[in-house]
């Protein structure tokens, strides 16, 4: 059963709502009942890049507004836009509380794998990244920590660590206080794949944020150490100007497996850079020194 009826809670994730041209996808198995297309570089793409979009989004301006695709066009690299039916949920979000849409091999995050893999059949021997906003943040943590073979590396912006919900109620407790869950307990049903290659995992969050409390991006940092064995290491402002606070957990041979960037003042959303922002953007697009589309584009390409 879908949840049609849900708006007073996906409301508090924010309506997050143009687009460049895209060739759609379509899949023979779509439990989710997803749709998806491909924008950026669609010719010999050097990787791809898996977008989530957050609540009252749609996927395609999701991809513009945030400056992944201009980031994309510069890098060569295709976009992935996966987007939810306003069927499955009343305000675009991912349902990424449900019992029968996060699990690996079921509903949206079945459908989200199977667009995944036929995006990586026809691009074969290119590295794939996953990244997320709010809701489709959350979705990611559910799809990252399920499938990490699929991925290079993630980015997951505003997010919860899975398995925070599954169900209503506890979804609203998550966002609001953060998992009720200790590290350990987070951590243990994934420490049995702890022997896989883990890709890297970028997370993001605003230190004033209301709607999806902050406590859920260190939460997330820290069940993900303990997954893949990564120590902390000293925290420090990107630079000394820009009200980013970067936090760098490491394996061995000091490779990054782990960083936490947390935006000084900033609330729910996802930070764009200044220069690439427009006063018509919509809400929940945070104009700052430097966005969240840089970052990660120039950390994985």
């Amino acid at each position: 059963m879908k949840f049609r009826n849900i708006a007073y809670l996906v409301m508090t994730f924010g309506c997050l709502t143009t687009a460049a041209l895209a060739t759609e996808m379509s899949i023979e198995n779509n439990p989710g009942e997803l749709a998806a297309s491909i924008t950026g570089q669609l010719n010999a793409p050097k990787g791809i890049v898996v977008l989530l979009h957050g609540c009252g989004q749609d996927s395609k301006s999701f991809a513009q507004n945030s400056g992944f695709l201009d980031e994309s066009k510069k890098r060569s690299v295709a976009i992935l836009n996966i987007e939810q039916n306003k069927n499955n949920n009343v305000q675009a979000c991912f349902n990424w509380f449900s019992e029968q849409d996060n699990k690996s091999d079921s509903g949206e995050l079945a459908s989200i794998e199977h667009f995944i893999t036929k995006a990586q059949n026809k691009y074969p021997d290119v590295p794939t990244y996953l990244v997320g906003l709010s809701a489709g943040g959350a979705m990611a943590s559910a799809v990252l920590l399920q499938k990490p073979d699929l991925f290079d590396g993630a980015a997951i912006v505003a997010g919860i660590p899975y398995p925070c919900a599954n169900n209503l109620i506890q979804a609203i407790a998550c966002m609001k206080s953060g998992s009720s869950m200790s590290v350990s307990e987070l951590a243990k049903p994934f420490t049995k794949k702890s022997n896989e290659q883990w890709p890297s995992l970028l997370i993001f969050t605003g230190d004033n944020d209301v709607i999806v409390n902050a406590k859920n991006s260190q939460q997330m940092a820290e069940q993900y150490a303990a997954i893949v064995g990564a120590s902390p290491v000293k925290s420090q402002a990107s630079k000394p100007t820009s009200g980013i606070t970067q936090t760098t957990w490491q394996t061995g041979k000091n490779k990054n497996a782990i960083s936490l960037y947390s935006y000084s003042q900033l609330g729910h959303g996802i930070p764009v850079t200044l220069e690439e922002s427009e006063p018509s953007l919509p809400a929940f697009y945070l104009p700052t020194k430097r966005g969240v589309a840089s970052i990660v584009m120039d950390t994985w390409f």
